[in-house]
């Protein structure tokens, strides 16, 4: 998939489905999961390395990320459940494995730091030899996550003004 809007997308679909009952600050926990991982672009970018779908992609971010969320929460947002913010963000980043492992080529890291990557289809242990990484066009990819990001913020405020994203 790769970029945030079908990320946040799929992340709110799944808990629809899942007929999760979440207030707005987990939703926006869950939101801001599902594109998280999308966040080694901006490492992509400012140092000229191809790190794309590794330690971000990986079970080991997932946990630090919940641990963190919920530390932090926990001691600076008092008036917030930390067990439930940390669990939405924690499904958001889920869902960006489970669409990036459907849909997203070559594949994740979801073992990281083991030297493999993981899909739906299989597994790649020689995912740097894919044509995927001759084309690699990161000045293009990160204008067009910009612009999927915004999409994505105005999709959030639209359902909040609506008032389809509400405490339950």
């Amino acid at each position: 998939m790769g970029y945030a809007f079908g990320h946040v997308v799929f992340s709110w679909v799944l808990a629809k489905l899942g007929r999760l009952k979440f207030n707005k600050h987990e939703w926006l926990a869950l939101f801001f999961g599902a594109i998280l991982p999308d966040i080694d672009y901006i490492f992509d970018w400012v140092l000229n390395v191809r790190i794309h779908r590794n330690f971000t992609h990986s079970i080991l971010f997932l946990v630090i990320g919940v641990i963190l969320t919920y530390f932090i929460v926990k001691f600076l947002f008092k008036k917030l459940n930390p067990k439930q913010l940390s669990i939405a963000l924690g499904l958001g980043v889920l869902s960006h494995f489970v669409l990036d492992m459907a849909f997203g080529s070559p594949g994740i890291n979801l073992f990281w730091p083991l030297d493999f990557r993981v899909f739906f289809f299989g597994v790649i242990t020689n995912y740097s030899a894919l044509p995927f990484f001759e084309n690699y066009d990161l000045k293009k990819r990160v204008v067009l996550l910009l612009i999927d990001s915004v999409i994505g913020l105005l999709f959030f405020v639209y359902l909040t003004m609506k008032n389809k994203i509400k405490e339950f």
